[in-house]
């Protein structure tokens, strides 16, 4: 794919476009020279959004979603068989209540923070006999030994 199409340039936009950057030299890429090739590539890349950014962007948001399943699942309110349980949390519980994947990179901070806590207290709960933490995490246990 070229960097015109890229762009959504066609083929007569193209043309009005190397013709301007040429001075009325040429229409065509084909009469080029090498530094104009070069000048006119660099400049249109610069015109292109920013792909890169966007992958990083989706990775970061990626990270911080697998850190909430994973905080949820140590704490039972995530089964990777069942994820109503958590969906239903989401909504009425979460910070924001709203589906994990509509959390900005921002607002997954803020999740992040609430999922930090909540654990913390799952595991000061988990230390009082009978509660549902108690169970949660002895039934876990139990499955290793």
């Amino acid at each position: 794919m070229t960097l015109f199409s890229k762009l959504g340039v066609d083929n007569e936009q193209r043309h009005d476009i190397i013709a301007n950057y040429t001075g009325g030299r040429t229409e065509s890429t084909k009469d080029l020279y090498a530094h104009e090739v070069n000048e006119l590539c660099t400049r249109l890349q610069g015109m292109l959004p920013q792909s890169n950014h966007k992958a990083k962007e989706e990775l970061l948001l990626k990270q911080k979603r697998s850190v909430v399943l994973k905080i949820a699942t140590e704490t039972g309110i995530h089964d990777v068989n069942n994820w109503g349980v958590f969906n239903g949390w989401m909504l009425r519980s979460s910070i924001l209540k709203k589906p994990l994947n509509l959390y900005s990179c921002s607002e997954l901070d803020e999740l992040i923070k609430q999922m930090f806590g909540l654990r913390a207290n799952y595991e000061r709960s988990s230390q009082k006999f009978g509660n549902k933490a108690w169970w949660h995490k002895g039934s876990k246990t139990a499955m290793y030994n």
